[in-house]
């Protein structure tokens, strides 16, 4: 294989890396947009499909978006928008962990396997 074709993978490779990641960061975005709309309202299917998704990272970071969501939650006012915006952000951020993981594994699946 030439270099040539060495680049070529390996930007096609990293184009289809971004199309498989960006939609699944929007998906968990959306879903924890509609799982946590604020107050009292929760949206079971679309909170449990969520979760599922944001496997394994969740289990880490589950105690502080319940810790931040909570402290949300019970803000003075009206907590509706101020907790949909904090579940949002936690929960893409555990989205963007999750896919780190995955990279960082994948990467050393391959240099395990080219040594």
């Amino acid at each position: 294989m030439t270099a040539s074709d060495h680049q070529v993978r390996q930007r096609v490779s990293g184009l289809l890396w971004w199309l498989t990641v960006c939609p699944y960061v929007l998906t968990v975005t959306g879903l924890s947009i509609v799982a946590f709309p604020g107050g009292n309202d929760l949206a079971g299917p679309a909170e449990i499909i969520m979760f599922v998704l944001l496997l394994p990272s969740i289990v880490v970071a589950l105690p502080v978006v319940y810790v931040l969501g909570g402290l949300a939650w019970n803000s003075p006012g009206d907590p509706g928008p101020l907790v949909a915006v904090t579940f949002a952000v936690l929960l893409t951020a555990t989205a963007i962990v999750n896919v780190l993981v995955i990279r960082y594994t994948l990467e050393q699946w391959r240099l395990r396997e080219s040594a």
